[in-house]
């Protein structure tokens, strides 16, 4: 079957001089970004890149990105967007995982340590995104199939080292379909993209599928809550998206005591459990908030909400995709149909992930009979309606981000002082949840912070830093000796 870079072919052909992308004050029209694709894609191949080579993107929200993916797409070679949050050493690790053989750049990152840790794996060449434009030799057919890989987004696991999802071309046209059927979209609507592109919330809620269908996308290069809130009240915008922080952020702008959203179809939400009172304030400005439920691993869209069920069903991540099947099952495997009943939610459908990269064991542990395990906990209601509960293990989700408590229990084992740690997630009014870290020091040592603080700066991205670090005489155990996360976390939330 044909390559998804097809999809812009097609418009291009049918619709020449509708508006693709508007950036910037500039709208690149589906002919011209048809061209660029085409300019990449052979900018690419002089490169060298052919099947399956990984191609990785640091930088912000930019067209040149997305004709990157759609030119991997047409070679079948795969894009890895990488995380500008992350520091140099967290990069550094994904690059070399993902054994890419080229890495672009947009100017934020031009000339700093970001690209000199991160291309110290061998073979990756560094070259900025403007390159894509500067070929003469346009690759207008290629081998690339929809069953190939087209994407590995990393996300971070409860071992402490980000895993690899790989999403195939089919997976991403299955996700189309799913968000199609979810916002009733278009190619008549325009739609605001303002969250990062290097999850597949900002690439795969909207943008993507609103490619497929011919929309035009309204693309930010970040997110930036003045800008987000006039683009809203524009009133040809039709979709959006943003995660609660970002709700929360264009709640606070001046704009917002007069706005009035009532010509937006709907806005799309989710990463974490979305306070009612939030979706309460949105629905109050007559714009129909509409969660989605998903991961990673499903490209994201597994579960979602019907326009208008955000005032009905506000707690509710609405009932299972289109193209998806979700069932709940008990520690014993046994599936759960009855109402009420908590369980592990597992999601299978053409949408989800094939596989972990290079890592046989998650994959083998995550997906069984070809049904992805979430580690997420949910329950069904008499209508059929899935309600996110809480999270198996204990990855902590802050503002839309996955932050690994192993992960930060790592950088702080490297100071010599500390016997023992755990971090676990605390609820934020702002986002959701944030890491709290309490550290038993070995005797006789003093209490530093400052020390923790320089450790987290030097290992990890700002948004992973412990909101509070407590020291302690000792953590809470089960009769095995265990940590026990949930013992902390009750006694944090103690008066």
């Amino acid at each position: 079957m044909q390559s998804i870079d097809s999809w812009i072919s097609c418009h291009a052909a049918f619709t020449p001089d509708k508006t693709a992308i508007k950036f910037e004050g500039q709208d690149l029209s589906y002919k011209s970004f048809a061209g660029n694709i085409a300019t990449a894609a052979g900018y690419l191949v002089d490169q060298g890149i052919s099947h399956g080579d990984r191609v990785t993107y640091l930088g912000l929200n930019r067209p040149e990105m997305l004709s990157l993916l759609f030119a991997c797409a047409r070679l079948g070679a795969i894009l890895v967007p990488l995380n500008w949050r992350l520091t140099p050493k967290e990069l550094s690790g994904i690059v070399g995982d993902a054994g890419a053989s080229l890495l672009f750049f947009d100017k934020h990152y031009s000339s700093n340590e970001f690209l000199e840790v991160a291309l110290s794996s061998d073979g990756c060449k560094a070259l900025p995104i403007e390159k894509l434009a500067r070929c003469t030799n346009e690759c207008l057919v290629g081998g690339g199939k929809q069953q190939d890989p087209i994407l590995i987004v990393y996300t971070s696991g409860t071992t402490g080292k980000p895993k690899g999802a790989v999403l195939t071309q089919e997976a991403l046209l299955y996700n189309a379909l799913n968000s199609r059927h979810m916002h009733g979209m278009t190619s008549d609507d325009l739609i605001l993209v303002a969250l990062p592109l290097f999850h597949v919330g900002g690439l795969n809620i909207q943008l993507t599928p609103g490619l497929y269908l011919g929309a035009t996308i309204e693309l930010h290069e970040r997110f930036d809550p003045k800008a987000a809130i006039r683009s809203l009240l524009n009133p040809n915008m039709a979709l959006g998206v943003l995660v609660p922080a970002t709700m929360e952020a264009v709640m606070a702008t001046d704009e917002w005591q007069t706005a009035d959203f009532f010509h937006l179809r709907a806005l799309g939400t989710g990463s974490m459990i979305v306070p009612v009172g939030l979706i309460k304030s949105f629905e109050d400005k007559n714009c129909s908030v509409i969660q989605v439920y998903g991961s990673t691993e499903t490209c994201p869209i597994a579960a979602y909400q019907a326009i208008g069920e955000g005032k009905t069903h506000p707690a509710s991540t609405g009932k299972t995709a289109l193209h998806n099947q979700i069932r709940l099952t008990n520690d014993k495997n046994e599936i759960i149909t009855s109402p009420d009943v908590m369980g592990e939610i597992e999601v299978a459908g053409p949408s989800t992930l094939s596989y972990y990269w290079g890592n046989t064991e998650e994959t083998t542990k995550s997906i069984v009979d070809g049904w992805f395990k979430t580690g997420d906990l949910g329950s069904w209601d008499a209508e059929g309606y899935l309600y996110f509960k809480d999270r198996k293990k204990n990855l902590i989700i802050s503002g839309g981000e996955n932050i690994s408590p192993a992960e930060i229990e790592g950088v702080i084992a490297l100071s010599g002082k500390v016997k023992e740690t755990v971090v676990v997630g605390m609820p934020d009014d702002r986002w959701g949840e944030v890491p709290i870290a309490l550290i038993v020091l070995h005797p006789n040592e003093s209490t530093d912070d400052q020390e923790f603080l320089d450790l987290f700066r030097e290992n990890l991205a700002r948004f992973k830093h412990p909101k509070k670090i407590i020291f302690t005489d000792q953590l809470p155990r089960n009769a095995m000796g265990k940590v026990q996360p949930h013992l902390v976390r009750e006694q944090l939330l103690e008066p």
